[in-house]
């Protein structure tokens, strides 16, 4: 027995070390945005807290984007104006050692817009789950490629709502396709 427990407690002592050697690895930890993606030269440009730095991605960086491993080129922004939202974490060397990318463009409907408690729920196309978004100053809107307030949103808009890390509502961008005209 008392054999057992001292190899129980070597053990845990063990785990501690290791759990300690790693989270002293950790120095920093930044939130933001990848701006662009030199794939060729193995770096990126980085937007955290309004500071923009370019990072090199070695060998032991971990890359990855909705948990999935990737490359760097995975990583570029979507458009020119939809950034990979990104965490990424230095040792304390100030060497890169992860990115985490998170990023979903879902095609939607807007259902309906509640402007009095700046609620909207939209169907999400090609499948029948609908999504109550509640609206904070945040979240970007555009409607016909104009950034638009809440109370301007109709029922019937089509788009996409994009998601960053952690499934927050990023942006949602729609279009009316309401034409008007007389009929002859």
């Amino acid at each position: 027995m008392r054999l057992f427990i001292k190899l129980l407690v070597i053990t845990l002592l063990i785990i501690f070390m290791f759990q300690v050697s790693v989270a002293a690895e950790v120095q920093q930890r930044l939130k933001g945005e990848i701006v662009a993606v030199n794939s060729q030269q193995g770096s990126f440009l980085f937007k955290s807290s309004g500071d923009l730095k370019e990072y090199q991605v070695n060998l032991h960086t971990k890359l990855s984007l909705n948990g999935s491993q990737v490359n760097l080129k995975a990583l570029r922004p979507v458009t020119e104006e939809d950034f990979q939202p990104a965490v990424i974490k230095l040792n304390n060397q100030g060497n890169l050692i992860e990115v985490r990318a998170e990023y979903d463009a879902l095609p939607i409907e807007i259902r309906s817009v509640s402007k009095d408690k700046a609620n909207l729920k939209v169907n999400i196309l090609n499948s029948n789950k609908v999504l109550d978004i509640t609206y904070q100053e945040e979240i970007i809107l555009i409607r016909n490629g104009s950034q638009i307030e809440i109370d301007e949103l109709q029922p019937g808009d089509q788009g996409l709502v994009i998601l960053g890390l952690e499934d927050k509502v990023r942006k949602i961008k729609v279009k009316n396709y309401q034409y008007r005209g007389e009929a002859e």
